[in-house]
């Protein structure tokens, strides 16, 4: 059996709540043996009511959703100012190692030889968070599309947020493409050989190597939002980052840690997500703070101007 990576993805549902039966039925939980027949038990034995289908279309929906409003913020916005660039390298990276190690742990799922929808619900964790990858990774084309130099009357310390934003030189950002490229392809290339080497995808050193990429995952996932709350704080705006985006994301941190603790997963499963959680709550009071603020000045320059001119302006323009 794969062993439970803690990180975000939604797989940890499945394999950990799969873990923990099979270490009940070890035991001799006759009770939790009986309710599966006594056979193997599996992924596809968890979770077939429709609440926990439900539960499970709802943490696709908000972990493939969250990332889609940031996508149509800076096409809209044709901008990409206010963005860290660590953010995207940490966040691409992060889903990157999360969905490689669903793959490598998950080889049931491409075997499921039961009824299309079931096959469908067990495949969750699989469409999840190869499908999150796709979308943060697919943010470095709108990141480099609009790639522009901030202005000085935005970023008055430009120079020193740079290491964290960008430059002003484009080829700046794309040093940062480069090396979640050179990362994503040399890591592909270093789990090929180890499957090649120990002649299958279910030998227990790639099960230990997809354990690491979990653990990797976790840790960048715990720290991805931490350059975009400095960034935020340092421009006083949001620049072109979604709300959306941030708001699902907290909502996400909260939803998938109740469901797990509903199932009763032990907290180490779930308690990754309280330092994510703090972050994107951070950043997402920030946020709202920065917007409330620029909403504030518009009222505020909006009523100078219906301001009727006095005599004593106009005296004063004519030199009266």
């Amino acid at each position: 059996m794969a062993p439970v990576a803690p990180h975000q993805a939604y797989g940890a549902v499945w394999l950990a709540a799969w873990a923990g039966r099979r270490l009940l039925a070890a035991a001799g939980d006759s009770g939790a043996a009986a309710s599966d027949g006594g056979g193997e038990l599996g992924p596809q034995d968890l979770c077939t009511t429709w609440m926990c289908d439900m539960g499970g279309l709802l943490m696709t929906f908000l972990q493939l959703g969250q990332v889609v409003p940031q996508h149509w913020e800076m096409y809209t916005e044709q901008s990409a100012v206010g963005i860290s660039a660590f953010l995207l390298l940490f966040g691409s990276l992060y889903t990157y190692f999360a969905a490689l190690d669903v793959v490598l742990t998950g080889q049931s799922y491409f075997t499921c030889g039961i009824s299309v929808y079931r096959c469908f619900m067990l495949n969750q964790p699989l469409i999840q968070m190869v499908g999150s990858f796709v979308l943060t990774a697919t943010l470095w084309y709108w990141y480099l599309k609009y790639h522009k130099p901030p202005r000085e009357e935005f970023f008055k310390d430009a120079a020193r947020l740079s290491v964290f934003v960008y430059d002003g030189d484009k080829h700046q950002a794309y040093k940062f493409y480069h090396v979640f490229l050179y990362i994503a392809l040399a890591t592909a290339l270093f789990s090929v050989i180890v499957i090649v080497t120990y002649g299958s995808i279910q030998a227990p050193q790639v099960e230990i190597l997809a354990h690491y990429f979990g653990i990797i995952s976790a840790v960048l996932n715990a720290i991805m939002w931490l350059p975009q709350i400095y960034v935020t704080y340092r421009f006083k705006h949001r620049g072109a980052l979604s709300l959306a985006w941030v708001l699902f994301s907290v909502l996400m941190d909260v939803v998938y840690s109740v469901y797990l603790a509903f199932l009763g997963l032990d907290w180490s499963v779930w308690a990754n997500n309280i330092p994510d959680g703090i972050q994107t709550s951070v950043l997402l009071g920030l946020v709202l703070y920065y917007d409330w603020q620029d909403r504030q000045a518009a009222l505020e320059a909006d009523a100078e101007e219906k301001l009727p001119l006095q005599p004593l302006t106009i005296a004063s323009q004519y030199g009266k």
